[in-house]
């Protein structure tokens, strides 16, 4: 039984305790690396973008992802957030601290103001983050090449 977090197909944040794999799909997970100083990482469904009825773009989840120390990228489907420990025996996902949940329901809930226009924080932070919004959806989904064919 694993503490963590869910972005959902909707962009809603749950704290979940139990097993995340299947909340991402039966496909497989792909790790989503984030700031080795959150001691967090990312994990959505291996095939998402080629499951665009069941996998939708997740943008809140990427702009979580991002700000958090993951490269840029798009992300579709569900987003989970586990604890990380990359010396850790046997697996490297651990529980989610309470200061990762305080964490990321803080960030869930800035990200969400903004792009709804409700944010009343700093007007530089929410215009970097409408700019990377529109990064985000304007990015060409990612393919597969099949090499060697």
């Amino acid at each position: 039984m694993t503490v963590y977090a869910l972005i959902d197909n909707e962009q809603k944040l749950h704290i979940r305790r139990g097993e995340w794999r299947p909340e991402l799909g039966p496909e497989g997970a792909d790790h989503v690396p984030l700031h080795p100083g959150t001691g967090m990482a990312g994990f959505v469904n291996d095939c998402g973008f080629s499951l665009p009825d069941r996998c939708p773009r997740n943008l809140i989840g990427a702009l979580m992802a991002i700000r958090l120390g993951a490269v840029f990228r798009p992300l579709a489907g569900p987003l989970v957030f586990t604890g990380w420990n990359p010396a850790g025996c046997g697996s490297e996902v651990r529980d989610l601290a309470d200061n990762h949940i305080e964490t990321l329901t803080d960030l869930h809930r800035d990200l969400t103001a903004v792009l709804d226009g409700t944010y009343g924080g700093a007007r530089w932070w929410a215009a970097s983050v409408r700019e990377l919004a529109a990064d985000l959806r304007n990015s060409a989904t990612p393919t597969a090449i099949a090499l060697g064919l």
